[in-house]
């Protein structure tokens, strides 16, 4: 039952100087946040099919990978997609849940909230993984014929070289930068997309318990 025909049920069964409880109102207003998370989620489903289409697809109509990298190419892509196609296939589960969830008790909307928390913590999991992987790709994609030079040069930290030990240096220290800002980026994009809504779904919650 939705909430008009709650709402029409009450008032033909209430006598005039009956008012609609103000928990239903609370109720319905639960519904904006969740139809926002619910398409947040059809929104980043679609652009990752395509953004995961484009990085399958780009060594077939480019000539910057050679066969060795393009191995080791196609074999870390694997490797990035077998994870989150576990992950996406828990955030269909979870659009699901909210699909056919009716928020017509302040239950379902305990339901809706601890969900989306859960959710959101899986979320950045799956980035906190897979980001720094597409970034290792991109950067393969991106240095093309020149990564064999590269490993000449990375070659020489085995040996003690000072050329490679400050190129080593040099390289662990832009990947620790770039780790931690990944951290930060992600926990700001999942606030950004999902937190404002978990907000909105926790104030929801504690205007039932007070009403």
């Amino acid at each position: 039952m939705n909430f008009d025909d709650m709402r029409s049920a009450w008032q033909q069964d209430a006598s005039n100087d009956i008012k609609l409880p103000d928990n239903m109102e609370t109720l319905k207003r639960a519904q904006s946040p969740v139809e926002s998370v619910k398409k947040n989620i059809r929104t980043e489903m679609w652009m990752s099919l395509g953004f995961y289409t484009i990085y399958f697809a780009l060594p077939f109509f480019t000539n910057r990978l050679t066969p060795q990298t393009q191995v080791f190419y196609y074999t870390l892509l694997i490797m990035t997609l077998m994870p989150i196609a576990y992950y996406f296939r828990n955030f269909y589960k979870f659009y699901g849940r909210l699909n056919n969830l009716e928020l017509n008790t302040s239950s379902n909307v305990d339901d809706a909230y601890f969900d989306l928390r859960y959710s959101m913590e899986m979320y950045k999991a799956m980035h906190h993984f897979i980001t720094p992987n597409m970034f290792l790709l991109g950067f393969v994609f991106g240095i093309g014929p020149k990564i064999d030079k590269l490993f000449k040069i990375l070659h020489g930290i085995k040996d003690f070289e000072t050329k490679g030990l400050i190129t080593g240096g040099v390289l662990f220290l832009v990947i620790l930068g770039i780790t931690i800002g990944f951290f930060y980026f992600i926990r700001y994009a999942t606030k950004l997309k999902y937190g404002k809504y978990l907000n909105q779904l926790g104030e929801i919650r504690e205007s039932l318990k007070e009403q």
